[in-house]
């Protein structure tokens, strides 16, 4: 992911495993995927497919670049990060745009970065539909991590009148994804899921932190799920710039402790304390490659 803390556990997501990020509305569930996939594609060498059910393919590039403007190597030639905003707008200055220009073609042709692709469907899809569009895409070029935004927009191949029972078809559907895909061989699946208004009331109570049950209408995301974590925001955290990630289910590890997030609400860049020791996405490169070799 990027993010030592969570790393030094779960150490990454695997192929086979399903894994839900949660989080109330606004509580930075694309944020933290399109953080996840941005360190993926630049830093971890691995191709991503990002399936957008909910913002169009245009937005999501546009928040991709603006991460990338934060890019250390940007820092050390003196440009701050973009505001996404003003990106957003069209309100960049001069300067800023033609540094929006340099981030946008190094992203897309530094021979170091994997592939960050997009798939923004024109029509209602299913499971078994992205499937299809990714396997399609792995025979190309390797489909290294597939994240789906988000489980409520999937359309559901059972059509029972009871949303519980479609819910959980989509989670039972997105593990066998995880699986079975191409033929066997797995990807690592992250699908994001947003949490009850009844679940943000008990992790207000609780330091932020969300139990199972706030898991709206899918309780066999509980069963499904090899990996389960959460990001939080109340008014305290947002003013200090902070996000609190926590994880309600772990498989085959154990829990890893809530630990705060830094963002830069402007680049959206989610990280952790670069003091912290350990290897992380703001590690230099040569203590990278040593971890590799």
């Amino acid at each position: 992911m990027g993010i030592n803390p969570i790393d030094v556990v779960c150490h990454g997501a695997k192929r086979g495993e399903l894994w839900i990020h949660a989080a109330f509305a606004g509580h930075l569930k694309t944020s933290v995927c399109l953080n996840w996939s941005y360190n993926t594609v630049t830093r971890y060498r691995g191709n991503v497919l990002y399936v957008t059910l909910e913002m169009p393919y245009a937005q999501v590039q546009r928040m991709i670049y603006t991460l990338h403007s934060a890019n250390g190597k940007f820092r050390a030639q003196g440009h701050p990060p973009l505001d996404y905003r003003k990106v957003r707008d069209g309100q960049l200055d001069a300067r800023e745009e033609a540094f929006y220009r340099q981030a946008l073609h190094d992203f897309e042709s530094d021979p170091d970065y994997c592939r960050f692709e997009v798939w923004a469907p024109d029509r209602a899809v299913t499971i078994k539909d992205i499937r299809a569009y990714a396997e399609r895409l792995h025979r190309e070029w390797e489909v290294s991590l597939l994240v789906i935004d988000h489980a409520g927009l999937v359309m559901p191949s059972e059509r029972d009148p009871s949303h519980v029972v479609r819910m959980n078809s989509i989670f039972r559907e997105a593990k066998l994804l995880a699986l079975q895909f191409n033929k066997g061989e797995g990807v690592p699946l992250v699908l994001l899921h947003q949490l009850s208004r009844e679940g943000l009331k008990g992790a207000d109570k609780n330091g932020g932190r969300f139990g199972l049950h706030a898991l709206s209408w899918a309780h066999e995301a509980e069963r499904s799920a090899d990996v389960v974590t959460t990001t939080y925001l109340n008014d305290d955290l947002r003013t200090a710039g902070e996000t609190l990630a926590a994880n309600i289910k772990n498989r085959d590890n154990p829990l890893f402790d809530p630990v705060r997030l830094q963002i830069d609400w402007n680049s959206r860049r989610i990280y952790h304390d670069p003091e912290t020791a350990g290897i992380t996405v703001d590690a230099p490169e040569d203590e990278y490659d040593l971890v590799l070799a």
